[in-house]
């Protein structure tokens, strides 16, 4: 029970009921050696029924669960009941240390302890588990007001997998609204959706369409869906596009094919909306566009766990970005030569570079930035008109025109952009035991994140170190005393 209260007052209460092992203890074991109890714990602990009440003690809401129970049936084929069963092993006999001034009957049991050496039998008993699941298959709410009362009813049918392919909704005035979901073990003929069900995919709970249906007058309507594509990238399968229902009015049930050997079974209504056009090493999404407008470019690193940088209206052939501060330098290469090294006042993170970097991009036009503390070239061209100074620190900031290569070093430069003309960039730098250490939107306004012993954090601060925000944690008192 859940009671809430105001200064006392009562503001209702909620009941639940779980399902629970019946009233009594479990079997004494009648066995030797004992075997763990048939008690099939993930039985229980469901939610069975749920009663709110108003502060008055008046019923508002009410609701039941249903639950179905699939017991696993492995012990009918051999080589999988082998898997599963177990032994219990118990000593049996012991050994005395003396045979002669050894065990005899009317020791003391500290005595006979003293005196075994240890056990020389054992006694075992196989056993196999009960195993399985219990899921939900129908929910019924009903809300009452006054005399009046609303009820909903909510079906899930699942597949052999126990993934659900289907929940339907069914209200008081009968009308009905179903939400299918489809996945690769529905599309047998689809190379792409067999893979997924391989051994080395195991995406049998991957969806690949949802749709939404509602009956009418006994007929039943598509009224939305997407479908997701996906195609193979070496060893790995990635998703390529996601598509979504085009219609100005419902779509009845006869006008939308059969599921076949195409993922998207109705391409003519559903139709590609969002593209994912390019992926890292370990399956990040790289590049990614709305069908028919710009990309968007996210950059990676600290082991590919963390983004660096997300640039809008640019590929990521055409941009680059580090601050040295993780293992990777953001699709720039080191020159040789080059120092990275750590320094207290760096524009972000902690890291510097004394040296310089380089990339080969497809011919265009493009923005270089960098942050310098000394001087600073930009392909061989000497930089001296900041667009910005903090503390020791200038920013510059370079447009090369037709361009196909392009090297930025200095004594000491961070920060160091590159993007095509016309594209945003906002990069991130971390601690990765913490989270965010920075981040330097757009127009490079820098925002730093502070974090307490605890890794909470403390401080958020703008790029002349003021402070932003303060966090401050405590303990929560006692209030009765």
């Amino acid at each position: 029970m859940e009671k809430f209260e105001n200064n006392g007052a009562s503001n209702g209460k909620i009941i639940r009921y779980f399902d629970s092992y019946a009233d009594g203890s479990l079997p004494e074991p009648s066995t030797f050696p004992i075997v763990p109890q048939d008690n099939r714990s993930w039985v229980f602990g469901q939610l069975k029924k749920e009663l709110v009440y108003d502060k008055n003690g008046v019923l508002l809401k009410q609701t039941r669960n249903e639950y179905g129970i699939s017991q696993d049936s492995y012990y009918n084929t051999p080589g999988r009941l082998d898997n599963f069963t177990s032994i219990s092993l118990a000593p049996y006999k012991y050994q005395c240390r003396n045979p002669y001034s050894g065990c005899y009957p009317g020791m003391q049991y500290v005595q006979i302890w003293e005196a075994i050496k240890g056990p020389v039998y054992f006694k075992s008993q196989r056993f196999s588990p009960f195993t399985g699941r219990k899921d939900l298959t129908k929910t019924r709410v009903i809300e009452y007001a006054g005399n009046d009362s609303l009820v909903n009813e909510i079906s899930y049918t699942r597949d052999d997998a126990f993934n659900v392919i289907n929940t339907q909704t069914k209200n008081s005035r009968d009308q009905v609204v179903e939400e299918i979901v489809h996945f690769p073990s529905e599309y047998s003929t689809n190379l792409v959706a067999t893979n997924m069900l391989s051994a080395d995919n195991n995406m049998y709970a991957v969806p690949i369409a949802v749709e939404k249906w509602k009956t009418i007058g006994g007929t039943k309507y598509l009224t939305g869906g997407i479908v997701n594509q996906y195609q193979q990238s070496g060893t790995a399968i990635r998703k390529s596009t996601i598509e979504s229902l085009e219609t100005t009015s419902p779509v009845p049930e006869s006008s939308v094919p059969a599921i076949g050997s195409s993922l998207n079974r109705a391409p003519a209504l559903i139709k590609p909306k969002i593209e994912f056009q390019q992926y890292t090493s370990k399956g990040f999404i790289a590049q990614q566009a709305k069908v028919g407008d710009a990309p968007q470019s996210i950059i990676w690193d600290y082991n590919q766990q963390y983004p660096i940088a997300q640039v809008a209206n640019a590929s990521v052939d055409r941009t680059a970005y580090t601050s040295f501060e993780a293992d990777g330098l953001g699709g720039w290469q080191l020159s040789v030569g080059s120092v990275i090294f750590e320094t207290s006042n760096a524009p972000t993170g902690k890291k510097v570079l004394s040296g310089g970097v380089s990339k080969v991009v497809p011919a265009g036009n493009y923005v270089v930035g960098v942050w310098s503390y000394a001087n600073t070239w930009v392909n061989g061209q000497a930089v001296t008109q900041p667009l910005k100074i903090i503390g020791p620190w200038r920013y510059f900031e370079v447009k090369l025109t037709n361009v196909t290569n392009i090297t930025v070093s200095g004594d000491s430069i961070d920060e160091v952009r590159l993007c095509s003309e016309g594209a945003q960039m906002t990069t991130y730098t971390y601690d990765p035991l913490f989270g965010l250490t920075s981040t330097c939107d757009a127009n490079n306004r820098i925002i730093y994140y502070e974090y307490d012993g605890f890794g909470r954090l403390k401080h958020v601060r703008d790029e002349n170190k003021n402070i932003l925000k303060r966090y401050d944690y405590q303990f929560q008192k006692n209030t009765n005393q």
